[in-house]
């Protein structure tokens, strides 16, 4: 197994609650939220820029390292300035009841951003979805 997916796995073992898809012949979580594109936004000094990202686990969101880390800097972002959002992919009909706040953050270690490699980063989300 590589290294990043042992991060990975070990992050979201350290961080993350279990999440099913089903419990019971039920969804585990909102039907609307596991359908829904995930929005990561990061305010930045310029304004805020967008990224994708993937619902894991009720609480945790897969997203690219880049999007969180500051390419001049080199310096991860603070979990202050990341927001999650839920909607359509299109990004038109986001729900403010679906917003959350990240509350705790995680890149590879082993990330680079030239050339990029081990571009992958998990967000903790207060609550669970």
């Amino acid at each position: 197994m590589n290294r990043a997916l042992n991060t990975i796995i070990t992050i979201a073992l350290l961080y993350g609650s279990s999440a099913h898809a089903i419990i019971n012949g039920q969804p585990a979580f909102d039907d609307f939220a596991a359908k829904s594109a995930v929005l990561v936004s990061v305010e930045v000094p310029q304004g805020y820029y967008r990224c994708s990202g993937t619902l894991v686990a009720r609480d945790l969101i897969l997203t690219a390292a880049h999007c969180v880390v500051d390419e001049n800097t080199g310096q991860q972002y603070s979990a202050a300035k990341i927001s999650i959002y839920f909607g359509n992919y299109d990004n038109r009909f986001f729900k403010p009841d679906h917003d959350f706040m990240v509350i705790d953050l995680r890149h590879h270690d082993d990330y680079k951003m030239h050339p990029q490699r081990n571009d992958i980063a998990l967000l903790k989300i207060k609550g669970d979805i």
